[in-house]
C-alpha cells in the first residue's frame, strides 16, 4: 500500500489507530510563519561521522551544529533507518549535531522514499521526501523535561546524495539545501 493510499485509508477509518483531539485554536494565514534557509553536509565514516547543520534560529542567531563533535564522544551522528510500515519504504537519516556557541544539540531528520534514495538529487515533496529539525533538551534544561522539541519542518529545497548507502556496509554522503518553516513562530 502506498503512503498516499495508507493515509487515505486512515482518514476513512479503515486503519486501526489511536484517536486523540488536537487543541482547538484559531489559525490564520494572514501572516506566514517565519522561515529559515538550512544547509547541511554529511558523510559516514568508520572513524566517526562528519558534517554540519547550518541555519538561523527564530531569534536571528546563526547556528552551526557540528556532527564531528558528537562523533568525538563515541555517539553515532549519522543514523540510517528504514521505515517499512509504508509502501514504498522510507529511508530515514538522522543527523545529530552540537553547537558549541549555544551549547545546544540538534537532530535533522531526513526522509526519502526508497525508489529515490540513490545518488542524485531529490526535491522536497510533502511528507514523503522531507526534513524535520529538532532541538535536544538535556536533563538540566529547566523548565523543560529532557527530550526533543520539533522546531521546524521542510518547506522546499533539495536533498543531494553523492553516496546512498546504509552507513555501515556502504557510505552515506550528501548535502541538503532547504527552506524550513518554524513550527511555533510568532505571528
Amino acid at each position: 500500500m502506498s503512503q498516499r493510499d495508507y493515509l487515505a485509508a486512515a482518514m476513512n477509518g479503515d486503519v486501526d489507530q489511536i484517536e486523540y483531539l488536537l487543541e482547538d485554536k484559531i489559525e490564520t494565514c494572514e501572516n506566514p510563519k517565519a522561515t529559515t534557509a538550512l544547509t547541511a553536509s554529511f558523510e559516514s565514516n568508520e572513524s566517526g561521522d562528519t558534517g554540519r547543520i547550518n541555519f538561523i534560529d527564530e531569534n536571528g542567531i546563526q547556528v552551526i551544529a557540528s556532527m564531528d563533535i558528537v562523533s568525538l564522544f563515541g555517539t553515532d551522528s549519522l543514523i540510517y533507518e528504514l521505515d517499512e510500515s509504508t509502501e514504498p519504504t522510507i529511508a530515514r537519516l538522522s543527523l545529530v549535531g552540537h553547537s558549541v556557541i549555544s551549547d545546544r544539540s540538534y537532530i535533522l531528520q531526513v526522509f526519502v522514499e526508497m525508489p529515490e534514495y540513490k545518488a542524485g538529487s531529490v526535491e522536497l515533496h510533502g511528507i514523503v521526501n522531507n526534513t524535520m529539525l529538532f532541538e535536544v533538551f538535556h536533563e538540566d534544561a529547566e523548565p523543560i523535561e529532557a527530550g526533543i522539541k520539533l522546531i521546524s519542518t521542510g518547506h522546499s529545497g533539495t536533498i543531494s546524495l553523492s553516496s546512498a548507502g546504509d552507513g555501515t556496509n556502504s557510505k552515506i554522503q550528501g548535502k541538503i539545501n532547504v527552506q524550513m518553516g518554524y513550527v511555533n513562530a510568532a505571528q
